[in-house]
């Protein structure tokens, strides 16, 4: 059996020719770090986060429903369409099944 749920402690690397792209968890991203190849000097990239993150996407809902933006509505729900049609093929074809199906 496998799992998705993990613990490590180690940052994830993007290794390019100029550099390599150091960040200390994939979510929530609390540092990225540039390290220049040819110097080794670190650039810091990452700005400062609410604690909550999800306070983001609730912030873009809200202009999205105050401002009456259509078009983002249609993305967004083209989307959750999407995401959930995927997730459904993956689950049935790794035998994952609800009762009833």
């Amino acid at each position: 059996m496998t799992s998705k749920i993990t613990d490590s402690t180690l940052a994830a690397e993007i290794q390019g020719e100029d550099g390599t792209l150091i960040i200390d968890h994939i979510a929530p991203i609390e540092s990225i770090g540039l390290t220049i190849r040819t110097d080794k000097q670190t650039i810091e990239l990452a700005g400062s986060q609410e604690e909550l993150d999800m306070v983001y996407e609730i912030n873009e809902f809200v202009q999205m429903i105050q401002s009456n933006d259509r078009l983002s509505f249609e993305k967004w729900m083209n989307r959750s369409i999407q995401v959930a049609k995927w997730t459904e093929i993956a689950r049935k074809q790794n035998g994952i099944l609800f009762p009833g199906e």
